[in-house]
């Protein structure tokens, strides 16, 4: 069956909605973008719902930042859905004994898990900005729905946390890093594509809701100890190059839609291919030698 993405359940704004069901939705999201920065390909078969696949399993950094979200967004709900075991590694008899009668809905993390994210989120809320974030009415975890304009395309975002200003709303991303300083997320940020997501996430909202963006912040907190914290907003210029860049991926996947074709990487006779400088250089590493 042709693959489409034009119809929509949902328009417009969706508070209380469950992560899975979000998940569910067949529509353009900031994540797809990362897979269609690979090749079409890689975008239709982890967008179809009804194509079976393999889940992604989720890596270390990626359950820290799950358990962080929790922790920071919503606090009410960290100690059931993040129940705290012993201090002991999984495949003791102690922690399979302990986990045994837990829920398959939770994620039961150790003591040091547990208090990283604590700490993390407490780091977050001390960050000036941050914290009037969280001190001024908001909503978290918002899901918004809409169809883009010029290709019709379904599209969908899920803002950690919107805050309403006279301005207009501001729009709030908690992020992990390895460096929180304003160098290190840079990089950081040109390595994610965080700039795609900040230009998603507001060109949503207005086309979701109608409100005006007044800003995108991101919350970022170091991964190790003592987990220091800042806060970003990223400069107008690269935010009108990531806009312009959701549009020339948002056209490429509407064609790609319309002539149900999904190509790989490219195609046709094979392509001539230059090895990286390095591999002239005159060493021996990375080759196994018989000594």
């Amino acid at each position: 069956m042709t693959f489409t993405l034009h119809t929509l359940a949902h328009l417009g704004r969706v508070d209380d909605m469950p992560h899975a069901d979000y998940l569910a939705v067949p529509a353009v999201s900031s994540g797809g973008f990362k897979a269609l920065r690979k090749s079409p390909w890689h975008f239709r078969m982890l967008a179809d719902p009804e194509l079976e696949h393999e889940p992604k399993a989720g890596t270390p950094a990626m359950l820290a930042g799950t358990i962080l979200h929790c922790a920071l967004l919503e606090p009410q709900h960290f100690a059931y859905r993040h129940p705290v075991g012993p201090d002991a590694a999984r495949n003791t008899r102690e922690w399979k004994d302990w986990a045994q009668h837990l829920s398959g809905e939770v994620t039961p993390i150790s003591p040091l898990q547990h208090k990283v994210a604590s700490a993390q989120a407490r780091s977050l809320l001390d960050v000036p900005e941050v914290g009037q974030l969280f001190a001024r009415e908001g909503v978290n975890e918002v899901s918004i729905f809409w169809h883009d304009q010029a290709t019709g395309l379904a599209c969908k975002a899920r803002p950690d946390r919107v805050v309403s200003t006279p301005a207009g709303v501001i729009l709030f991303d908690a992020k992990t890093a390895a460096d929180a300083s304003r160098r290190g997320f840079a990089r950081a940020a040109a390595t994610f594509a965080y700039h795609v997501q900040a230009a998603w996430y507001s060109r949503g909202w207005r086309a979701a809701t109608g409100d005006s963006v007044a800003g995108f912040v991101f919350g970022v907190v170091e991964s190790e100890y003592p987990y220091a914290a800042a806060a970003y907003m990223l400069h107008e210029d690269d935010l009108a190059q990531a806009n312009a860049l959701c549009n020339e991926r948002l056209a490429h996947l509407a064609q790609c839609v319309e002539t149900d074709t999904w190509p790989g990487y490219p195609d046709g006779l094979a392509k001539p291919l230059r090895l990286p400088a390095w591999a002239h250089m005159d060493n021996d590493e990375g080759f196994d030698r018989d000594e």
